[in-house]
């Protein structure tokens, strides 16, 4: 695109450049500039995943790879080959991922962002053996609760060998978050 563009504008030097698309994944690209300095895409291989943790986003209805991540989720699902990941859903609506997920929570989008924040400390805590971390508001709800320390404690045990995911609906700061919870976790 970038050589296209220079040539139009030197063609044309009182043209303008517009960019728009319907469905941006700028959130994506500004969280990862923040984690990483730099706008990577994350490259996902959940044929190698035993953890998958989708956090507000459909990866098997809207996301661009949804192809290649079913694959590679359905091959690490072979019970008679006795490979059987674990796919964990946070959906603020009920999504393609959600239907498919052991294990789903519902709640707002607003509370994805709490959510992550929350089970960074968790998995912190689980990582150096320290005591249980104290969590308030809807956090602090015993369905929750028990939800959030299952979670935290599988992608703990499959240290190296899991995946966060954040919708690109989600702002850049939870974005920079799951990167940073992918770093800490192998």
């Amino acid at each position: 695109w970038s050589s296209m563009k220079e040539r139009f504008l030197t063609m044309f030097p009182k043209a303008g450049w517009v960019e728009y698309e319907s469905l941006s994944r700028d959130n994506e690209r500004e969280g990862a500039r923040m984690a990483f300095g730099t706008p990577v895409r994350s490259m996902y291989h959940f044929d190698k995943s035993k953890v998958i943790l989708a956090l507000d986003t459909d990866l098997f209805g809207s996301h661009p790879a949804k192809i290649e991540l079913q694959k590679g989720w359905s091959k690490a699902r072979n019970p008679e080959e006795g490979r059987m990941n674990r796919m964990y859903a946070v959906e603020s609506r009920y999504a393609n991922t959600g239907s498919s997920a052991d294990n789903r929570l519902a709640l707002r989008s607003e509370q994805i962002g709490p959510v992550l924040e929350a089970l960074e400390v968790l998995v912190a805590s689980k990582m150096n053996k320290r005591n249980q971390v104290e969590m308030r508001g809807f956090l602090n709800e015993p369905k929750t609760q028990k939800w959030l320390n299952a979670l935290a404690e599988d992608l703990v045990k499959y240290k190296g060998e899991g995946a966060v995911v954040v919708g690109y609906t989600q702002p850049p700061a939870v974005h920079a978050l799951g990167h940073r919870l992918n770093v800490m976790l192998g």
